[in-house]
């Protein structure tokens, strides 16, 4: 008998962030046996939503990477950190978090993180409508949120070591670097399977400082084409046309995307992709 998963939520708010369409989009995912594979991991609401036993995950942002490498290592120190900063939370501390953050200058497994991480989820909660978003010079250039409470909720305790318990107790391996090597690197045979979230044609052109063209999706779909894997995009043509009917099955859902709880949500129609026939090891 399967074991009743723990509900994981999502420690930051994400542009695109799957929490509200998870349950939609689990029901076309296979029955695998092999490793779970998210090249664009974001605010994890899918990897919380499968809650795989091996796992491997991406994302271009170093940073985002070492919130989720620091709940799970150092949840305890990070969140009196975090409430250090919360005690402190007023417009003119915001922008000192946020020249701190830009100057901190973190290199991938030198010293600690938990402070940089720290005020990357702080500013998350606390910056206007909860949009990361960097300049060409790749600091982070969100305004203050001007939120109408006094002390603004940033984390639940009970949601962090929630994760943290379950980051522990599987095998989940967390990288940052382009998501077509990714992909190359890690999608060993078919008992493995990809959930793939990438920046939206015909909506989104760049994340954390690179831009996804078309001829990234196109890079995109020469690496899924022959492998098990469900992805999502915008319903458009260009997609359709990407993704032949002939080869791919089409779904369409209709979900709310919407950052800040405070601010209006958008209703917008997406597309599932996957393949006809799912992959069996030595095929």
């Amino acid at each position: 008998m399967e074991v009743e998963k723990t509900k994981l939520q999502s420690f930051v708010q994400w542009v695109g962030g799957k929490a509200k369409s998870a349950d939609l989009i689990i029901e076309h995912f296979p029955t695998f046996s092999g490793t779970y594979i998210e090249p664009f991991l974001g605010g994890g609401a899918m990897l919380f939503k499968v809650q795989p036993k091996v796992a491997v995950v991406n994302d271009l942002n170093i940073n985002l990477i070492n919130c989720y490498r620091d709940i799970q290592y150092s949840p305890e120190e990070l969140m009196n950190e975090i409430d250090k900063l919360k005690a402190q939370y007023s417009e003119k501390f915001y922008y000192q978090c946020r020249d701190e953050y830009n100057n901190n200058g973190i290199v991938d497994g030198e010293g600690s993180t938990v402070r940089n991480s720290a005020l990357f989820i702080f500013m998350n909660k606390t910056c206007f409508n909860g949009l990361y978003r960097e300049n060409k010079s790749g600091k982070f250039n969100a305004s203050f949120g001007k939120l109408k409470v006094k002390t603004p909720v940033v984390y639940i305790k009970e949601d962090i070591l929630a994760i943290s318990k379950y980051l522990n107790e599987n095998d989940i391996t967390f990288h940052h670097i382009d998501a077509i090597q990714f992909l190359k690197d890690n999608y060993k045979d078919h008992n493995d399977f990809i959930y793939a979230d990438p920046p939206y044609m015909e909506m989104f052109s760049a994340y954390n400082g690179q831009v996804f063209t078309d001829a990234s999706h196109q890079a995109l779909f020469d690496v899924l084409h022959n492998k098990n894997f469900v992805a999502s995009n915008k319903q458009c043509d260009a997609a359709t046309k990407l993704y032949p009917a002939d080869k791919f099955i089409h779904e369409g859902i209709k979900t709310t995307h919407s950052i800040n709880r405070l601010y209006t949500e958008n209703s917008i129609h997406e597309l599932l992709i996957k393949p006809r026939t799912w992959y069996v090891k030595g095929e």
